[in-house]
């Protein structure tokens, strides 16, 4: 299903079947990697699914895709500079496909803004970063499939490095005001959340 999305929003902008061909099998190829766990093409699959019913609240959702495709295309456990790195990823290839200057900018700018998902006064890009956290306000089972596969990806920590690192997460999720700062996002989520966070914090505590 993704690749076939893929190719469509490609060929709005450019016909070079073969670039668009190679510009996915680049992104199957990254997403596929052997330590991921989580943030694999089912991670893609599950954003798209959420963002997809909210598609009249969006501005551009070429933008949104092109985000979706690109904001984890690179990830290393142990860099810190993965955000980075995926949206200069992201500008190399869409610049292939000749789209407007203005447009990869945005789409550099979304991919960078996940790096903290701080508040967004671009709706668009508001809504990609609640969608991107969506996952926490999950019911129970997905929440604890996506902590085992987290755990899975850091499996280089020993298990007390990686709780001490996991409840610093937790609090910084748990300390704000609001988890979800799009309206939206906030009624259908929020709620869920904290109880997904709370509960696995408990757990790490006791």
């Amino acid at each position: 299903m993704m690749q076939k999305i893929f190719q469509e929003l490609c060929q709005t902008y450019n016909r070079d079947n073969k670039l668009i061909e190679s510009l996915w099998r680049e992104v199957e190829s990254k997403y596929s990697e052997p330590h991921r766990h989580y943030h694999t093409l089912a991670h893609l699959t599950s954003l798209y699914s959420v963002l997809l019913p909210l598609k009249r609240e969006i501005q551009n959702w070429d933008i949104i895709l092109f985000t979706l495709f690109y904001h984890d295309i690179i990830y290393n456990v142990f860099s810190k500079e993965n955000e980075e790195k995926s949206a200069m990823f992201a500008q190399t290839q869409l610049l292939k496909l000749d789209i407007e200057e203005r447009h990869i900018k945005k789409v550099i700018t979304m991919i960078l803004a996940t790096k903290h998902h701080k508040k967004s006064y671009d709706n668009d890009t508001q809504i990609f970063l609640d969608a991107d956290l969506s996952i926490l306000g999950s019911e129970n089972k997905n929440y604890y499939i996506y902590t085992q596969e987290i755990r899975k990806e850091y499996a280089h920590y020993d298990n007390e490095v990686y709780k001490k690192n996991r409840i610093q997460l937790i609090q910084s999720f748990l300390e704000r005001d609001r988890i979800y700062l799009h309206p939206l996002f906030y009624e259908q989520y929020e709620e869920q959340a904290k109880v997904n966070l709370t509960n696995e914090l408990y757990n790490y505590m006791n």
